[in-house]
């Protein structure tokens, strides 16, 4: 009895029924690179509210958030492969990416036979007629994605579990990639050898070593910084890569790249500055260390433009799914080009910024003073001589 209830909640049921599967779905949609999908993904990364509303909200950490609800079945490591595959990471999928794409049911990811692809000898296409006069044409099932191009879907996956709203959930495995390997029906039992836990793929120098490193590095920022997933989504504004608009959430084209940031509570004491944010808006406030994050789920490089930090600080990287291990997960301080504050991001990748003091006795960069400058001069544009 039970033994299909994963997070029993102490007064109300069972939150993987409802909020996994959607989860899954829209998320892995846009991760995907499934033009139209902006909206669902946006409201997943905001904790659910269209199914959890009120003191079960995030806010309360009454959301739970995951890929995968049951304790059997397809892996985090497998469900990425086979995204991988149907986002075209993978040059063999893009014959049958057309087909595939719409191959989620009844909210699992992914299929054994994904869309009806791999046909065999004596069988035929749907929707094929048995009175064409010619053979059907043999097909050959697309390459599996290789383990790179997997754990990039991978650590695409694990940065935006845990930069959405509500509580990170993975299952023992997915700190490495564990890989049932085929064996969708391996037996529960975790003596099969489909489900032994992989010590040796820990190690240093493993595949599975970097991804350890990076979910600990996911899970380091998660703690450091609760505050900005405490307020259930409030706190979150979203714009185009070009910093100028907010995103086309009804647009059936709207391609699959949104910037999201995370506003922090102003500490206690601080001083106000003139600090230009995204979309040129320019004031006198309170710099809060705000977060930034950018998806970029299409198949080319994309520029976004996040802006210049005000003076006297920087933008410190936090993780870059496109880069290599160590880089991959490592802080580091940044400079943005031009006065916008652009940085590439590449494809099927997600980039998170923090905003922080800068290091004593580190210039201002030519950059920030010019964008200073700029924003200083809209101010005085924009404010009449009477209120000066």
């Amino acid at each position: 009895p039970g033994g299909f209830e994963v997070g029993d909640m102490q007064s109300w049921g069972v939150w993987g029924e409802r909020v996994t599967p959607a989860y899954a779905r829209d998320v892995c949609a846009f991760l995907e690179g499934r033009n139209g999908t902006a909206g669902g993904f946006a409201t997943r990364v905001c904790g659910s509210a269209d199914l959890i509303k009120g003191d079960r909200g995030s806010a309360r950490g009454h959301v739970m958030n995951s890929f995968v609800s049951p304790p059997f079945g397809k892996t985090l490591a497998d469900f990425a492969g086979a995204a991988a595959m149907r986002a075209k990471i993978s040059p063999e999928a893009a014959a049958v990416h057309d087909r595939s794409k719409d191959a989620f049911r009844g909210g699992a990811i992914g299929t054994k036979n994904a869309g009806g692809v791999g046909y065999g000898v004596g069988t035929r296409e749907p929707g094929a007629s048995f009175t064409s006069g010619r053979a059907p044409e043999k097909k050959l099932p697309p390459l599996p994605p290789t383990p790179g191009e997997t754990a990039l879907m991978l650590r695409l996956m694990l940065a935006t579990l845990f930069l959405s709203d509500g509580t990170p959930v993975v299952a023992a495995g997915d700190e490495y990639g564990h890989s049932l390997r085929g064996h969708d029906d391996a037996p529960w039992a975790f003596k099969h050898d489909a489900n032994a836990f992989r010590w040796d793929a820990i190690g240093a120098g493993e595949r599975g070593g970097e991804i350890t490193r990076f979910m600990a590095a996911c899970a380091a920022f998660r703690r450091r910084r609760a505050d900005l997933f405490a307020a259930g989504g409030a706190n979150v504004s979203w714009r185009d890569l070009e910093g100028q608009r907010a995103p086309a959430w009804e647009s059936a084209d709207a391609p699959p790249q949104l910037m999201c940031r995370r506003h922090a509570a102003a500490a206690p004491g601080a001083k106000a500055v003139a600090a230009s944010a995204i979309g040129g808006e320019t004031r006198e406030t309170v710099v809060t260390q705000d977060a930034v994050a950018v998806w970029n789920c299409g198949s080319g490089v994309a520029r976004a433009a996040i802006g210049q930090p005000p003076i006297g600080y920087a933008w410190v990287r936090v993780m870059d799914t496109a880069l290599a291990a160590p880089a991959d997960c490592e802080l580091a301080y940044i400079n943005l080009a031009g006065p916008q504050g652009t940085y590439l991001v590449a494809p099927h990748a997600v980039v998170l910024l923090e905003l922080a003091p800068a290091p004593e006795g580190l210039p201002p960069t030519a950059e920030q003073v010019e964008a200073a400058r700029a924003a200083a001069e809209r101010r005085a544009r924009r404010i009449p001589d009477a209120a000066r």
